[in-house]
This record gives structure tokens, C-alpha cells and sequence, in this order.
């Protein structure tokens, strides 16, 4: 294996790790059951997967490789570049009202349905880990919910229309009864009817307003309707389809309007 390849071998491996669902939807099991990281220690160690692929791609002379490994190896080079230049601009605030993919993340009106859409749930193992994926989402809006404060402290906010569009996906979420929630969908058993899980697991994922009047609050796991918290060739195939889906970068410097959670 070339010195090229192994870089960016590694390097996408690193990068399906902090992108799970990215991961799950270019059908790598290996994160099925969990969520990125948007807090400061996701940003971390984003930024220390990115640098490191430009450090080590730096020591190799392109001009040495073969096409195709050259062409792998620089399109990591400006995925890599991309994403760092998205965290040296905050950009990673505006997650929180995303109304539309933003690259191949998910603001928090998509991210339910767009993971119930990607995940695998034909096995016991797979539902088991949809489950703990479902799990993780307080904890994930918790972040975002950090991350938008930060963003209306610093001035990156997002354009009155996008916060809208976002609320208002939010509350059609929110009319959605239990029963017909998209988190259910990989918990059908083949023939369509719900698997017959074990009594001590969550059994789907709603979302309800909070009590100081937001349009969302958190994710809440019930077993009954009452909320209990508020709460190589591939790799070059890969990398084309991550890249050539280039994140929107908003508005930035506009005056602050609105914030999907209340601060």
C-alpha cells in the first residue's frame, strides 16, 4: 500500500467516526449507534482529524502518484480544508436551525426522519442499535441548544427565513402522534408490524414544546405518552459524494432574530 493510500484510508476512517450518520448512510455499520459530536470536544477533535490529514498529505509529492491516488488524496486535501474552514468560522452554530441539509448534516427538524430513513433495522443487533442512537439525541440537542447561544453571543446567526422554515418543521414534528413517528420506522418487523422489543427499552421519540413557550424543547423517550425528560477506488467514490455536497454558509453578521431555543 502507498504512502497516499494508507493517509487517506485513515484519514476517511477518522472522518466516518466523527460523522456517524454520514457513516450509516454510505452503509458502514461501525457508528450505527450513535450521533456526531457538536460540542466542544466534537469540534476538537474534528479539527485534529482535518489538520492531521493536511499535515501528512503535505509530506507527500503528489506529482509522484498515480491519477488516481492523486486524485483521492486531493480531494481529502480540500474536504479537509473545507471543514476546517467551517470551524474557523463558527459555522457549526447555525446546525441548530437547519432547515436544509447542511453538507450531510441535519438541523433538528431533518435529523429524526433522516436517520429513521438511513438506518438498518432488519436484525435485532440493528434495532438494538437504532435504539441507542435514539438515545443520544437529548444530549445531541443539548449541544446544538449550547451552540446556537454561542452563536447569538458571537453574531453568527441564521436569516429570519431559515428560522422560520426550521420552527415550522419543528411544529409539524411536534403534531406528529407518537404512532406515526418517523423514529418507529426501523423498529417494523418485516410485514410491517412494530418488533415486539423488550418492555424496558424506549419505545419511540417525540418531540413537545417547553414550558417557557419555545417552539422546540428536548428529545423525550417515553414508554407511554408522557414525557420523562425534557430535555482506494471506494474511498475515492466516498469522498466525491461528501465533498461535491458543499454545506450552505448562511448569513453571517446579520442582526439577531430569532434563536430556536429561548436563552
Amino acid at each position: 500500500m502507498g504512502e497516499a493510500v494508507r493517509v487517506v484510508d485513515t484519514y476517511w476512517d477518522r472522518f466516518l467516526a466523527i460523522e456517524p450518520v454520514f457513516a450509516t448512510a454510505v452503509g458502514d455499520p461501525r457508528f450505527d449507534d450513535v450521533l456526531p459530536d457538536p460540542g466542544e470536544d466534537g469540534r476538537t477533535e474534528r479539527h485534529r482529524v482535518h489538520a492531521g490529514l493536511l499535515a501528512a498529505a503535505a509530506g507527500i509529492d503528489a506529482s509522484r502518484l498515480a491519477p488516481e491516488e492523486r486524485r483521492a488524496l486531493g480531494l481529502a486535501v480540500a474536504l479537509a480544508r473545507r471543514e476546517l474552514g467551517c470551524l474557523a468560522q463558527g459555522m457549526d452554530r447555525l446546525w441548530a436551525v437547519g432547515h436544509m441539509p447542511i453538507g450531510y448534516r441535519y438541523g433538528p427538524g431533518l435529523l429524526l426522519g433522516v436517520v429513521a430513513f438511513q438506518q438498518p433495522g432488519g436484525t435485532a443487533p440493528q434495532r438494538a442499535a437504532f435504539l441507542r442512537r435514539l438515545a443520544a439525541f437529548p444530549a445531541y440537542l443539548d449541544a446544538l441548544a449550547a451552540n446556537a447561544r454561542e452563536g447569538l453571543a458571537s453574531g453568527v446567526v441564521a436569516a429570519r427565513a431559515v428560522v422560520a422554515r426550521t420552527i415550522g418543521q419543528i411544529e409539524r414534528l411536534l403534531a406528529t402522534p407518537v404512532a406515526d413517528s418517523p423514529a418507529l420506522a426501523p423498529l417494523a418487523a418485516d410485514g410491517g408490524e412494530r418488533s415486539l422489543l423488550p418492555p424496558a427499552w424506549p419505545r419511540s421519540v417525540i418531540f413537545r414544546s417547553g414550558s417557557n413557550g419555545s417552539s422546540l424543547a428536548h428529545c423525550s423517550f417515553v414508554r407511554s405518552p408522557r414525557p420523562m425528560r425534557r430535555a482506494s477506488h471506494g474511498t475515492l467514490r466516498l469522498l466525491k459524494h461528501a465533498l461535491v455536497r458543499k454545506p450552505a454558509l448562511g448569513r453571517l453578521g446579520v442582526t439577531t432574530i430569532a434563536c430556536l431555543w429561548k436563552v
